[in-house]
């Protein structure tokens, strides 16, 4: 008889006489990334919202809490990239967003 301990912060799963096993832990690594690409879609969404061209340039401002904004730093280029920010950096924002429930406040506007 086989026995399968799943050790604290991994999940697995067998079939076949095939086991896969994924670590589930969050890393403050993982968290940031997923903030920044939280981040992408909702922007993503207010060009849609606004009618944007999707080669449109913008400039994007942002206010957030700590950590959140230590995110979108670490991952600007990134960021930048995906929405085509010409400008992406700490500012005023006017339109309020739940980026994986932090409150970001940005401001997006043709470049």
């Amino acid at each position: 008889m086989i026995r399968r301990d799943e050790k604290p912060g991994m999940v697995a799963a067998s079939e076949n006489g095939v086991t896969i096993a994924l670590a589930t832990e969050l890393t403050p690594e993982l968290v940031a990334e997923g903030l920044a690409r939280e981040l992408v879609s909702k922007i993503q969404n207010l060009r849609k919202e606004r009618n944007f061209d999707v080669t449109d340039r913008i400039r994007v401002a942002y206010d957030a809490p700590a950590e959140a904004a230590k995110a979108f730093e670490a991952f600007k280029n990134y960021i930048s990239g995906e929405v085509l920010a010409s400008e992406f950096a700490p500012g005023a924002g006017d339109t309020a967003l739940d980026v994986n429930g932090t409150e970001v406040k940005v401001s997006v506007e043709k470049a």
